[in-house]
């Protein structure tokens, strides 16, 4: 296959590497191309941006953002900044399977993966809370390679692993339909009534006590049934509203954010500070900055929202 990109590992018990690209510190072409056999890769965007063409698509990882690749699978990163930098993740996925490789196991958790036409890559683009973990574990890979701290090895085979899981939850697992024999169970039914309830009621004072009484349990329970049904907490789903709500407004009126201390107070938000610092990691800019945006027409204010917009649609059983 022309252009492979084959990785001899120092450690062949651990078919692991990280390394940080940093373009202006190396004599090389703009462009960054060709395909593993082997060996999956993760590149982790510290800055600048980057374009990926893969299978006759171009995708733009920004800042702070991840991309997958899927061993096999031809493409070409490029960039535009000499300023751009960016971590590479590169491992062989049998390093995280402890069965042989005829085992049933390996079957439906690698073999099936691998061959599935789904996924080929993967835009880790910290807009979704799915994506914002597996980011965190890449992170956590990242840094505990670089720092060669003791057990890395065991922190990346365990971090390796639960990417892993979240690959399959996102491919493997079809959601199923419902009819008339696989109804919502009455705990769905319950965490259904407690986001309706905080979609209909988050400028209000909330407290988890108050969102519990809604659905008649205690605190902790709430907090457990609305996680295991939706996988974030009821707090962590409340302050994904607000923000959301927020950005609504600025859009609606630029001018409305000439006081921020009312659109917080507007949406629920009690402190400002903690407002700013959740719209900033949320919307990727301070209010003031997005409403700045919006009057300049800067299309990332724009693509940041619809992202924000589809990763609320996207919390649901």
């Amino acid at each position: 296959m022309d252009n492979e990109l084959n990785l001899e590992y120092q450690n062949i018990d651990y078919p692991v590497a990280v390394r940080l690209i940093e373009i202006r510190k190396r004599d090389c072409r703009p462009d960054f191309e060709g395909v593993r056999p082997r060996d999956m890769e993760i590149i982790v965007v510290e800055s600048g941006s980057l374009t990926v063409e893969i299978l006759g698509e171009t995708i733009k990882v920004e800042k702070g953002q991840g991309f997958m690749i899927r061993l096999g699978t031809y493409r070409r990163i490029s960039w535009e900044d000499e300023n751009t930098a960016f971590y590479t993740l590169v491992f062989r996925p049998e390093f995280i399977m402890v069965q042989r490789s005829c085992s049933p196991m390996t079957k439906n958790y690698y073999t099936d993966l691998l061959s599935s036409p789904k996924q080929a890559y993967l835009l880790m683009a910290d807009k979704t809370l799915r994506d914002e973990k597996s980011l965190n574990r890449v992170k956590v890979i990242i840094e505990a390679n670089m720092s060669k701290k003791p057990g890395f090895e065991l922190i990346t085979k365990g971090n390796l692993a639960l990417l892993w899981v979240s690959m399959l939850e996102r491919y493997l697992e079809p959601k199923a339909k419902y009819t008339g024999e696989n109804v919502p169970s009455r705990q769905v039914l319950r965490v259904l009534e407690v986001k309706s309830y905080l979609d209909e009621n988050y400028p209000e004072n909330l407290s988890l006590t108050d969102i519990a009484g809604k659905i008649h349990v205690s605190p902790n329970e709430c907090c457990r049934e609305f996680k295991r049904v939706l996988h974030l907490t009821p707090v962590d789903y409340l302050i994904r509203r607000r923000i959301f709500e927020a950005a609504k407004i600025i859009r609606k009126d630029p001018l409305s954010v000439d006081s921020v201390s009312e659109l917080a107070l507007n949406v629920g938000f009690n402190t400002i500070s903690y407002f700013n610092r959740m719209f900033k990691r949320y919307m990727g800019f301070t209010p003031t900055d997005y409403a700045a945006g919006l009057k300049a027409g800067d299309d990332a204010v724009s693509e940041n929202y619809r992202a924000m917009e589809t990763a609320l649609d996207d919390i649901k059983p």
